[in-house]
């Protein structure tokens, strides 16, 4: 998998933009001169590829705001809804929710397709 990127642009923008990929920093640095050279760009930035780990359901968040809405509905008869899930309940629905959120992104392409980099550097053309 690649794990270093070039970026040609010079300027530095949030947003990474290339199809410039290498393995190691060595050959990243090489196809981006080859490239900026091309296209008569005098720096331009490279960095390592970190990937995200897919989102999660953030499943006590969902039991918070579901119990809130009933309260705010139904007012006090409704305080301790959903307030005493035991752990392996909670793990239950926790698994379940995330399961399905999981097939989901899966069935209709909605998979995290973007990534961190770090380790950015400067490449001055020369």
């Amino acid at each position: 998998m690649n794990r270093w990127i070039a970026d040609i642009r010079e300027s530095e923008y949030e947003v990474w933009e290339s199809d410039i990929y290498g393995e190691t920093r060595e050959e990243v640095i090489r196809k981006g001169l080859d490239e900026a050279k091309e296209q008569g760009v005098e720096v331009f930035r490279i960095g390592y590829i970190v990937d995200e780990p897919e989102p999660r359901l953030d499943v006590e968040d969902i039991i918070e705001r579901l119990s809130d809405k009933v309260y705010d509905e139904l007012g006090e008869v409704a305080d301790n809804y959903l307030q005493e899930i035991t752990d392996k309940e909670f793990e239950e629905l926790d698994k379940g929710l995330n399961d399905v959120f999981e097939k989901w992104t899966q069935k209709y392409n909605r998979k995290l397709s973007c990534f961190k980099v770090i380790k950015e550097e400067i490449i001055t053309v020369k």
